[in-house]
C-alpha cells in the first residue's frame, strides 16, 4: 500500500516506521520549506509492543521521505491525518479536493463535532480510528516512547453493537487489514464520538496537573498531583452529558475516577507500569522544550468555552485558566 501521512509528529513517524517495515511505502507530507529543517533521518528509541506486553527494545534510524505537495493526480492509497486538534481544520482545507481515490484514515483527538470537522471530504472514503502509541523528541532529537499493540478503529451511529451499520465497509476492512498484516490488533469502539470527547477531556483535566508538576511522568508518579488530576475528570465528566454523551456506554473509562479519590490516584499510578511500553509513552510525552505549554493552553479553552456555553461549572479549569493568564502576563511559569 502507498501510505501519506500528513505531518512529521510523533505518531507519523512511529506508525510511519512500523507500516515501512511491513513492506508498505510510506511518504509524509510537511509544509513547504520545512523538509531541510528536519534533517534526511530520525533516529527511535522505542518499546514495540505488538509481539510481546512488555515490549521489545528497538533503536533504528529510518530515513522519511518528504513531499511537500499533494498534486491532484496522486496515487496514495491511504492518507493518514494525525495533528494537533488546532490544526484539525487547517489539514481538511488542504485536503479538500486532494484526496483523489484514497481512504483517509482520521487518527486525531478531537473536541468538536468529528463528522461535522470532515464534512469537506468524501464521507465514503473516511475511516476513523485512534493511535495506541505516543511518547516525544528527546533533546538529542531521538524519537523516544512505545508502541502499543493495539490501535482503535471507530464507528458512529446506533448503540447496539449488532446493528448492521456497523459493519465495515470495504475501506475500514482494507485499514483493518493492514494494521493487522503489520502486527497489529485491532480494539472496536462504537460510540466513537463520545470516546473521543472523554478523551479530549482526560487531557483538559490531567495536563493542567502536569504542567503544575512540571512534566506528565512526575504527575504520574506523584499522588498528590494524581489526586488532584482525577478530581478535575469528575469537575468535567457532567460536560459529557450536556453534550449528549451517554456516559454509561462509557465506564470502562469513566469508572476509575469514581473510586474513592485515594484507590482512583493509585490505579493511574501503577496500571501503567505494568505494561513498559504504556510507561514509556508517559516518561516520554510532551518532553521537548515548550511542548506542554503548547498543547495545554489551547485544550483548557476549548472545553472552558463548551462549559461556559452549555452552563456547566467547572471552578478548576476557571482557576487554571486565570493562573495561566496571570502567569503569562508576568512571564513565568506556574
Amino acid at each position: 500500500m502507498k501510505i501519506l501521512m500528513i505531518g512529521r509528529g510523533v505518531i507519523s513517524i512511529l506508525y510511519g516506521w512500523a507500516l515501512t517495515k511491513a513492506g508498505h511505502t510510506v511518504e509524509y507530507y510537511v509544509r513547504p520549506g520545512r523538509a531541510s529543517l528536519y534533517g534526511s533521518s530520525v533516529t527511535l528509541d522505542i518499546l514495540d509492543a505488538r509481539t510481546r506486553m512488555h515490549g521489545v527494545r528497538v533503536h533504528d534510524t529510518m530515513t522519511p521521505r518528504f513531499v511537500q505537495d499533494l498534486p491532484l493526480n496522486h496515487t496514495y492509497d491511504l492518507i493518514v491525518v494525525s495533528v494537533q486538534h488546532y490544526r484539525f481544520a487547517e489539514v481538511m482545507a488542504f485536503l479538500n479536493g486532494r484526496v483523489g481515490d484514497a481512504t483517509v484514515l482520521l487518527f486525531n483527538n478531537l473536541w468538536t463535532d468529528p463528522q461535522a470537522a470532515v464534512s469537506a471530504l468524501p464521507a465514503k472514503q473516511l475511516v476513523w480510528g485512534f493511535p495506541r502509541a505516543g511518547g516525544g523528541f528527546r533533546p538529542d532529537g531521538v524519537l523516544a516512547g512505545g508502541l502499543l499493540k493495539n490501535v482503535m478503529i471507530g464507528q458512529f451511529g446506533p448503540r447496539a453493537k449488532a446493528s448492521s451499520e456497523h459493519a465495515p465497509t470495504r475501506r475500514e476492512q482494507a485499514v483493518r487489514e493492514l494494521f493487522r498484516s503489520s502486527g497489529f490488533g485491532i480494539q472496536r469502539q462504537y460510540d466513537f464520538q463520545g470516546w473521543l470527547w472523554f478523551h479530549f477531556l482526560i487531557n483538559a483535566a490531567l495536563l493542567p496537573q502536569a504542567y503544575r508538576a512540571g512534566s506528565f511522568a512526575k504527575l504520574m508518579a506523584s499522588d498528590a498531583h494524581l489526586r488532584e488530576g482525577v478530581l478535575n475528570v469528575r469537575e468535567l465528566v457532567p460536560l459529557l452529558a450536556a453534550r449528549g454523551v451517554d456516559v454509561k456506554q462509557h465506564l470502562a473509562d469513566v469508572g476509575v475516577f469514581s473510586l474513592p479519590l485515594p484507590v482512583a490516584a493509585r490505579i493511574l499510578n501503577l496500571a501503567p507500569r505494568l505494561i513498559a511500553p504504556a510507561q514509556a509513552v508517559i516518561e516520554t510525552a510532551l518532553v521537548g522544550e515548550g511542548d506542554l505549554e503548547r498543547e495545554v493552553r489551547p485544550i483548557a479553552l476549548d472545553v472552558l468555552a463548551e462549559a461556559q456555553r452549555l452552563g456547566v461549572a467547572v471552578p478548576r479549569l476557571e482557576a487554571f485558566v486565570a493562573q495561566l493568564d496571570s502567569v503569562e502576563n508576568a512571564g513565568g511559569m506556574l
